[in-house]
């Protein structure tokens, strides 16, 4: 058997689409370190396993909770960014609960099982929700969710001016 080169278009038409070819996972950590969070930092009367920044993100798994960090230098709009994997159930609740440095207040986001997973389903795998927090300094954030679920999670801070 006689093997024969692959013609110039078929090359073309490889490259174009293993080019084209990203995931709505790999656009969503893309430019990012994964943070294992594995730390203990104090967190408020608590700790937590990381500091997520604008170049950072973790993973974990839903039914359950996640706390992080998130600094800021000044009055900041925090968003809370999830990539969920394959939902197997919306659950019925997700709470985000959003610290302002020092936990002197606290914010509480709940979003519907259903809202939280169809969020993300029409954003290929993508929820966000925000908090604008007033305070410079160490922020806690809390994630708690009874969906079922794999996940990323980011965040992206932008300075008040």
């Amino acid at each position: 058997m006689v093997a024969h080169p692959p013609h110039r278009l078929q090359i073309l038409g490889l490259l174009l689409t293993a080019a084209g070819c990203t995931s709505a996972e790999g656009n969503f950590t893309s430019g990012l370190t994964d943070d294992p969070c594995n730390r203990a930092l104090p967190a408020c009367n608590g700790v937590v396993g990381c500091t997520l920044t604008n170049q950072s993100y973790t993973n974990g798994k839903f039914p359950g909770t996640q706390s992080f960090l998130v600094q800021t230098s000044g009055p900041s709009t925090v968003e809370v960014h999830f990539f969920l994997e394959n939902p197997s159930s919306t659950g019925s609740e997700t709470y985000i609960t959003w610290y302002e440095s020092g936990c002197t207040s606290s914010f509480e986001t709940p979003v519907t099982g259903k809202v939280f997973v169809n969020e993300a389903e029409a954003a290929d795998g993508e929820f966000v929700r925000s908090q604008q927090l007033s305070a410079p300094g160490d922020h806690l954030v809390t994630v708690q969710s009874d969906a079922v679920t794999d996940y990323l999670i980011k965040v992206v801070v932008i300075p008040t001016t």
